[in-house]
Formats: C-alpha cells, sequence, structure tokens
C-alpha cells in the first residue's frame, strides 16, 4: 500500500509563519514592544489591536472587553508600536496582540509578572526575560491520506467559543494573498474550549503538490455561511482570511520503502 507522511514541527523553518511581538520598554503609564506579522498583512487595515488584561497568567474567559485596547496605526508588516495612555500598577497582567478588533481574535499573549514592572531605580521596567510570551502555533502530519493538526493558542483562549478555525488549500500563498478563486477546505469545528488540541480529517493529497494550512482568529461564520460545513470548500473573500494568526507551506513525498 502506498504510503505518504509529512510532519512540520520546527517553527524555525522559512515555510513556518506565525505573528510575534517583543516587548522592549514598560513605564508608568506605556509599553514600548516590537512586532512581525504574517506577509501580507496590513495591521492598520485589517484592524489589529493590542489589549491589556490586568490578570494573574492568563487572559480571562470571562472577559467580554478587555480593559484597555490599542488599534495598530500602520500597516507595516514588522514595526515599533507604542501602547501608551496606560496607569501601570504594581500588578502582572496580559498583553494580547489580536488580529482584528475583537479580543476575540487573540494570537499571542505576553505574561508581565510584577517583576518585570517599573520601579523608582529602574523606571523602564525590569527583568523584561521574566515575561512569558505565548503565540499561536500548528504543527502538522499526513499519514495515510489522514491529515492530523495539533495547535496550541495563548492560555485562557476558547477557540470554540471565540469561532477560531484551521483550513487548507493548494498553493503556497499567505492567507492574506489568497486570490478568491482558490478553494479553501475548512476542518471540523473545534470539539472543546481547551487552548490547545488536536483536529483530525481524511484527504487524499498529491504527491509533490504544494500546500498551505492557517489557523484563523476569527470569521468561522461569515455571510457566505459555508464555513459553518465542516469538510466543505467554499471561495473566500479577503475579509474572510484577514485573522490568521499562523501559517505553514508543505509538499508530500512518499515515505522511503
Amino acid at each position: 500500500m502506498s504510503q505518504t507522511q509529512l510532519v512540520i514541527s520546527n517553527d524555525s523553518k522559512p515555510n513556518c509563519y506565525q505573528n510575534t511581538f517583543k516587548i522592549k520598554v514598560i513605564d508608568s503609564n506605556s509599553i514600548i514592544l516590537d512586532y512581525s506579522t504574517l506577509p501580507g498583512n496590513l495591521p492598520k487595515t485589517n484592524a489589529n489591536m493590542l489589549v491589556l488584561w490586568q490578570n494573574l497568567t492568563m487572559i480571562s474567559s470571562s472577559d467580554k472587553k478587555a480593559p484597555k485596547q490599542h488599534m495598530i496605526s500602520q500597516d507595516s508588516q514588522s514595526n515599533t508600536i507604542i501602547f501608551s495612555d496606560l496607569t501601570i500598577q504594581y500588578k502582572p497582567y496580559v498583553l494580547g496582540y489580536c488580529m482584528g478588533s475583537d479580543p476575540k481574535n487573540i494570537c499571542g499573549t505576553a505574561a508581565i509578572p510584577v517583576s518585570s514592572l517599573p520601579t523608582s531605580e529602574h523606571p523602564f521596567g525590569v527583568n523584561l526575560n521574566e515575561i512569558q510570551y505565548h503565540w499561536t502555533s500548528i504543527q502538522i502530519q499526513v499519514e495515510n491520506d489522514v491529515l492530523s493538526v495539533t495547535y496550541i493558542t495563548p492560555p485562557g483562549n476558547c477557540p470554540k467559543t471565540n469561532g477560531h478555525w484551521i483550513g487548507f488549500w493548494k498553493g503556497p500563498a499567505s492567507p492574506y494573498e489568497v486570490v478568491e478563486v482558490t478553494r479553501i477546505i475548512v476542518l471540523p469545528e473545534f470539539a472543546q474550549d481547551y487552548n490547545q488540541g488536536a483536529i483530525t480529517y481524511p484527504y487524499s493529497f498529491g504527491i509533490g503538490t504544494q500546500y498551505t494550512i492557517a489557523y484563523f482568529t476569527g470569521g468561522r461564520t461569515t455571510s457566505s455561511g459555508s464555513k459553518g460545513n465542516d469538510g466543505k470548500t467554499f471561495v473566500p473573500t479577503p475579509a474572510d482570511l484577514k485573522t490568521a494568526a499562523c501559517f505553514h507551506t508543505f509538499t508530500l513525498e512518499k515515505i522511503p520503502s
């Protein structure tokens, strides 16, 4: 029997892309950070934003709206941004990056402990290396015409409730560069609201054909309604795909006999 297998687990590979950010400065009323988003993303146009929760170690699933929000005001794929007009107290925080104008579009977080906050001796923050970062990521395996996807999202995220979804298509395009004639297959809805887990889906992949798979932080239900049908294909619009948090491109090869 012919078999195929592929495992992608190393985010440093050139065909694996994530949204990430790193905090540079924390002072009494602002946070300065460097961010890097996916190829083709326009953060301002696509309503990317920062959110700040005053919390212990994770975002709260009961929060309908984060206390503080800051819209990204530039369309650069990577840049430095200042989250200003804050009143930083001596309490732990969670800073999040969202791929849309709703905290449910969360794709990455930074858990900021009290030990990293500014003091009179260190007004720009101390021990910034103690900040814990959590990015949305996926690992995939294809074996015997079954696709297995393991996903990890920030602690406290509820992917089912928040309308997150995973889809794949033929070709190497970034989700922000997919043409409207491309047909996307949507994987089954998340069964539970755990921030990490796995999904399997049977599909006959072509040997030597390039594919792209992506995790989206919103837009599972749109005006077309077609993404509500698990395992069905739909022709996307740019609005359907603007919440991508990460994606992989891959090509299948036979297992050596």
